[in-house]
């Protein structure tokens, strides 16, 4: 297994230290560093629409946007996966969906039944909710066992795992951080971006990236708005960003 795959870009870090030092991009080593890290970030990206209002016009505006940057993959609703595979026909960028979103307080057969359905549909990677009840109540044995199924259900494609880190404990992401990392799980993830306890912080990425060194990846996501917060979180740790802001974010560089 190539672990590198796991783990932010050596060279995105570095940019992110020196663009991050500075209030002023416009000049010099700076102009240069930004249109750099612009080639980097945009593959770390996972491009979202999440909002349960959002109308076919709205996702297929959105589509039509994401063709336009090299996005690692646009994650939506799965009830818009056979439309997103109509509207965005051959282009390789990846579909990605959510499962047991946004609470993930469903039964594990529920969850498996909305990730075949999805595979089914086109879907590329899937980002699912894990009970939050379940670690509270601090069934570890529940948690892996569910992650396992799902696991099984998925095969190869990319599997991430939303932890919801801002209603944990640092304990309770360190021993969650770890089952997924020993069962194959493909990236822990923060947030879902819509729970009131908040979204994404630095010291969630780090402590989540500590925990699996190199095993698997780490997605930082929820109220990630700008490109200061995108490459503060890529210094943290994170290799991939979710966000429902990737072309404001890539367009700062212009």
């Amino acid at each position: 297994m190539n672990e590198q795959k796991h783990l932010p870009p050596q060279t995105l870090i570095e940019l992110s230290d020196l663009l991050l030092s500075s209030e002023d991009w416009s000049g010099g080593t700076l102009y240069r560093a930004r249109s750099d890290a612009i080639e980097l970030l945009a593959p770390l990206i996972d491009q979202t629409l999440l909002k349960p209002e959002a109308s076919a016009a709205d996702v297929l505006l959105f589509c039509e946007q994401s063709k336009n940057y090299r996005f690692a993959s646009i994650c939506v609703h799965s009830y818009w996966l056979p439309s997103i595979q109509e509207w965005l026909g051959n282009h390789p960028i990846k579909r990605c969906c959510v499962v047991g979103f946004p609470s993930g307080m469903i039964a594990t057969k529920l969850k498996q039944n909305e990730i075949q359905w999805s595979l089914e549909h086109g879907v590329d990677e899937i980002d699912v909710v894990w009970n939050l009840g379940a670690v509270h109540t601090g069934d570890w044995i529940y948690i892996e066992n569910e992650l396992k199924q799902l696991l099984e259900v998925s095969g190869n494609h990319v599997l991430k795992v939303i932890f919801e880190t801002a209603t944990l404990s640092d304990q309770q992401i360190r021993q969650g951080c770890e089952i997924c990392a020993q069962i194959g799980i493909s990236f822990v993830k923060t947030s879902t971006g819509f729970h009131p306890s908040g979204g994404a912080t630095e010291h969630a990425v780090s402590l989540m990236r500590q925990s699996v060194g190199s095993r698997c990846g780490v997605k930082a996501s929820g109220g990630i708005r700008d490109l200061r917060t995108a490459l503060r979180m890529i210094r943290a740790g994170a290799n991939r960003i979710g966000t429902s802001n990737g072309v404001s974010i890539l367009e700062t560089f212009n």
